[in-house]
């Protein structure tokens, strides 16, 4: 709750400020099927955009898959995981308020056997990653 308190406030602040929002969540998956998963033994992105009809513009969307494609990137849109992370007094309520995610899948910067950092990997996944974030804040929202 913590957490979702201060995103929140973060929210609120950048409306405020700006008139506008964005929430950018960032997360990573696993290169093989969780057992939970509805799709079992498919090929998985190396990068997987998540999005919300109401609070994801398409244009980002599509300029951010492009940008990680460019790169040489498999990409999938709301696959192997969807949504966006939009506070609950916002969702669906308020479109000044932006969302997209960003999900890495571990096969690009880790071992996922041992746990360990791939140190290249970790680099190059680092380094792609803020040029994205780079480009998403010369979106005009």
């Amino acid at each position: 709750w913590p957490h979702h308190r201060y995103l929140d406030d973060c929210v609120k602040s950048g409306l405020k400020a700006e008139g506008f929002a964005f929430v950018l969540d960032c997360h990573s998956f696993p290169s093989q099927s969780l057992p939970y998963e509805d799709t079992q033994n498919e090929q998985r992105p190396e990068f997987c955009l998540g999005t919300d009809e109401y609070h994801t513009p398409a244009n980002l969307v599509e300029v951010v898959k492009k940008y990680f494609a460019d790169k040489g990137y498999s990409v999938a849109i709301n696959t192997p995981f969807s949504g966006a992370l939009v506070p609950n007094g916002y969702f669906r309520k308020d479109k000044s308020v932006t969302a997209l995610m960003i999900e890495v899948n571990r096969k690009l910067y880790m071992d996922e056997v041992t746990g360990r950092k791939d140190l290249v990997g970790f680099k190059r996944t680092k380094e792609v990653i803020g040029k994205a974030i780079e480009l998403i804040q010369t979106y005009k929202f």
